[in-house]
């Protein structure tokens, strides 16, 4: 149905279609184009059959993202506003409400008004059609602004054009997708249809890439006909910095006569973080702890911390292997990188939840490279904040799957080889969130503490062997993982340090560089807190 809605709008925007992008996106995976449930507004026509439904204003909030297979629920009331005697119309006020099931969590709440009338157009449905039908005219690219890069009055358009093929396409792929046995197949409100390229010029033009659209209202003054060619124009009326929030106006035209007009707010989603080089790394002087020749298993390697980690330890001399759940072509960016300035890497992919996978992933270690010297625990689910009321146990199960079994399952496999060669390092990577709580994140903050107390656990049972287990325990850092917070307030959240800043990946990795070298042998069962000077104390 997400690929349906694509096609139609021509809507391809990179956190609904691209996992690798998506991943490195405050979502931490891809989303669900907010218009799409919206455009299931198309069923109130069910309630007024052998009549024609016909919206004409619509105020829109988008409060919460839409993640792929989540169930929803849409609720629509509406009540009649006016009726005249020997009319051939009557008008309706309604609201309706999206939710996620099963907790009714809501997600879009809208209002507006239609008329009803009883007069229908002929429409011939297309049983058949299949092919690809896009409202838009022309070929669209998407485009990549930031706030940096947005001004005041910049203004995009896009031309498109309706008639029964592409009306066929959006009932047979998104209504009948959803509703295979529905009751009458009237003509869809072309007012409706047209409001969903408000998607397609908030995804590719403005903001594009990096856009979540926060709300809109749009009013028509007249209908959108079939078989004429219209242009929807926006234009930006404010920027602001502080919430990373732009407004724009935005109209329909044909022949020079609007038909519409409304405005829109956007959320412009900062870029993925950009880790250091291995070239970068080198150039700083961070590239020798004696770890030449050892081999490191580095979870959850290909972003963020584990891909500077991986990094800096295949500068240091060691050999790495850098895993990955689904982002295989940035794990083998990072070994190209790697490979290119010196280093050794094996690319592996591996669901750290699955005993099966764990156990493919040291096969083929042993097979390649030979018994690994050092285990770091990287993998991570999310970071994003969720209501505690709302919370089930699944959740929590969820978020200990990674963060617990996981590094149960990698530690189970890794600890005979250091056994066998009477030497291991096992790091583990915490958040001082578990000293320091922020709300909303009992589930992240649960799965660490467990993780804390196993690695203590660790720690006392695998002494005799010479493995040392020790945790790394962060303030927060700069990577994807945070980019669910507002940037406007992780930097309010920096200031109000001591130090003025957050911590720096290379900084987290030095730390787990440390911990992987010689020259922690005598540590076991310990936490290097990288605080900025903020509590807990040692």
């Amino acid at each position: 149905m997400v690929n349906a809605f694509a096609a139609l709008t021509s809507d391809v925007n990179s956190l609904h279609l691209n996992e690798e992008i998506a991943r490195k996106s405050r979502f931490r995976t891809r989303i669900v184009h907010g218009m799409l449930p919206f455009s299931m507004l198309a069923f109130l026509a069910q309630e007024f059959p052998n009549k024609s439904v016909q919206f004409i204003s619509f105020h829109t909030r988008f409060l919460k993202a839409i993640h792929y297979n989540q169930t929803i629920s849409i609720t629509i009331d509406y009540f009649e506003t006016s009726k005249q005697d020997n009319s051939s119309s009557q008008s309706f006020d309604f609201t309706a409400t999206i939710s996620k099931l099963p907790h009714l969590e809501k997600v879009t709440e809208i209002k507006g008004c239609f008329d009803v009338h009883h007069e229908t157009s002929k429409f011939i449905f297309d049983h058949n059609v299949s092919r690809i039908n896009s409202l838009l005219t022309d070929k669209i690219i998407e485009e990549q602004h930031t706030l940096n890069t947005l001004t005041v009055d910049s203004t995009e358009s896009l031309s498109f054009y309706i008639d029964e093929t592409k009306l066929s396409y959006f009932i047979s792929t998104i209504i009948q997708a959803h509703e295979p046995f529905i009751k009458h197949i009237t003509l869809p409100s072309t007012n409706l249809i047209a409001s969903l390229l408000l998607s397609t010029i908030v995804g590719m033009k403005i903001p594009g890439r990096h856009a979540t659209f926060s709300s809109f209202k749009l009013k028509f003054i007249n209908e959108v006909l079939l078989h004429k060619k219209y242009k929807l124009k926006t234009s930006i009326k404010r920027i602001s910095k502080a919430s990373e929030v732009i407004k724009t106006l935005v109209s329909i035209e044909c022949e020079n006569q609007q038909l519409a007009e409304g405005e829109i707010e956007s959320l412009v989603n900062p870029p993925p973080t950009k880790m250091l080089s291995c070239f970068d790394i080198t150039q700083s002087g961070l590239n020798d702890l004696g770890l030449k020749g050892k081999v490191a298993l580095i979870t959850g390697s290909s972003r963020g911390i584990g891909e500077t980690t991986a990094k800096l330890l295949s500068m240091l001399g060691c050999k790495v292997i850098i895993t990955y759940y689904k982002g295989k072509n940035d794990a083998q960016i990072i070994a190209t990188d790697i490979k290119t300035n010196g280093g050794e890497a094996l690319v592996q992919q591996c669901d750290v939840t699955n005993e099966e996978s764990v156990k493919t992933l040291y096969k083929v270690i042993s097979e390649k490279i030979g018994d690994i010297d050092i285990l770091i625990n990287n993998a991570v689910k999310d970071f994003s904040a969720s209501d505690i009321e709302l919370l089930n146990w699944d959740d929590f199960l969820g978020e200990l799957e990674v963060t617990l079994k996981g590094t149960h399952l990698c530690c189970k496999y890794a600890i005979p080889a250091f056994k066998r060669n009477n030497r291991g390092k096992i790091i583990n990577l915490s958040t001082i969130a578990v000293a320091n709580p922020p709300a909303g994140q009992a589930k992240y903050i649960s799965a660490k503490s467990a993780l804390e107390g196993y690695t203590k656990s660790l720690a006392k049972d695998l002494v005799k062997n010479n493995i040392q287990a020790n945790i790394v325990v962060p303030n927060m850092a700069e990577t994807d993982l945070v980019t669910s917070i507002p940037s406007a307030y992780r930097h309010k959240i920096a200031q109000s340090r001591p130090y003025g800043r957050h911590v720096k990946p290379i900084e987290i990795a030095q730390s787990i560089a440390f911990l992987a070298s010689p020259w922690s042998d005598a540590i076991t069962g310990q936490k290097i807190v990288l605080n900025l000077g903020e509590p807990p104390f040692a």
